[in-house]
């Protein structure tokens, strides 16, 4: 039975190659006759053929990495799960008129979050002037103590400063209790950042799939620039960096043997290193991105069932995993 390479596997021979190659160039040094010319930064030769061989690896490094994130898309378990629970809960909301009840809470909810870090933001500026008034007044404690034991009233431009210091740390800590206070109010009319929801953002795949089943039209020219710029793109500019200052040499020499496994093993780690980014993407990012939105809407199933205005199970939210 024909065992499968995988990406763990890829990089463990990978470096082992590596390490392989620098102990060779390592024992061949020595046997190198090496020469330097300020010359070679104005060899236009020097810097095409550079620049040639590390667009050609960052191409194949793109195009493998969207390789293994469409094929990762079609065969990961979790990301398959989540993305047809988000779409079954959209098929639910539109079948039972829930769009504007969903729409009304996503504002309402964005409301809440705003306010929340709003008021994080004032209470953390509060906090801030409320330790540098315990501070000062920690300071004019020492200063009257010391001013006692010499039998005269403090003073001094140093305790005069800090006096000052207090003063004004008490006057924002109450500027800033009193915007605490007008928080809900001035909430709406500042700008904050924060975690912000929107209909579009949760269901725009949703949409898009669906769409898509139910349109009867095949739209050859979408499926034709979706291959042109997914892939003939990296296939095209691959070729024009690989063959514009290509002059073969066939001189055989050690050298040439050691260069060309050097540049053998980096576009085996460009591949691999974009085929486990592609992977990586999909079952970390796109799977948790997908399980925000899935257990956001659930909540707001939830509370619609408590009310009455829809029937049936809640669609389940899945903790992404390693897939099988």
């Amino acid at each position: 039975m024909e065992k499968k390479l995988s990406p763990t596997r890829v990089k463990a021979i990978s470096l082992v190659l590596m390490i392989i190659l620098v102990a060779a160039f390592s024992l061949l040094v020595d046997f190198i006759s090496a020469e330097f010319s300020t010359t070679l930064f104005t060899d236009v030769t020097y810097w095409a053929n550079t620049f040639s061989v590390q667009l050609a690896v960052i191409v194949l490094i793109f195009v493998s990495r969207s390789l293994s994130k469409e094929r990762e898309r079609g065969t990961n378990p979790v990301f398959r799960e989540l993305q047809e629970a988000i779409r079954q809960a959209y098929i639910t909301i539109n079948s039972d008129n829930l769009n504007g009840a969903f729409k009304r809470y996503i504002e309402a909810d964005n409301s809440e979050r705003k306010l929340k870090v709003y008021r994080a933001r004032l209470s953390a500026k509060a906090v801030k002037q409320s330790d540098r008034i315990k501070h000062c007044e920690l300071l004019k404690g020492k200063a009257q103590v010391r001013a006692e034991a010499r039998g005269r009233a403090p003073k001094g431009p140093l305790y005069k400063l800090m006096l000052l210091r207090l003063s004004r740390a008490e006057n924002k800590l109450a500027f800033w209790n009193g915007k605490l206070e007008r928080a809900e109010k001035e909430v709406d009319f500042v700008r904050v950042r924060f975690v912000k929801f929107s209909y579009s953002i949760l269901f725009n795949d949703a949409r898009e799939r669906e769409r898509e089943e139910n349109d009867p039209a095949m739209h050859e020219g979408r499926s034709v620039a979706a291959i042109f710029f997914t892939k003939a793109v990296g296939i095209f500019a691959f070729g024009i960096i690989a063959t514009s200052y290509i002059a073969f040499d066939i001189a055989f020499s050690w050298g040439m043997v050691l260069k060309a496994l050097i540049k053998l093993l980096q576009i085996v780690i460009a591949i691999y290193t974009g085929t486990v980014a592609g992977q990586d993407f999909v079952r970390q990012t796109m799977c948790a991105k997908l399980t925000i939105r899935c257990n956001y809407v659930k909540q707001f199933m939830e509370k619609q069932r408590r009310a009455g205005a829809v029937e049936g199970p809640a669609p389940a939210a899945v903790i992404p995993s390693e897939p099988v």
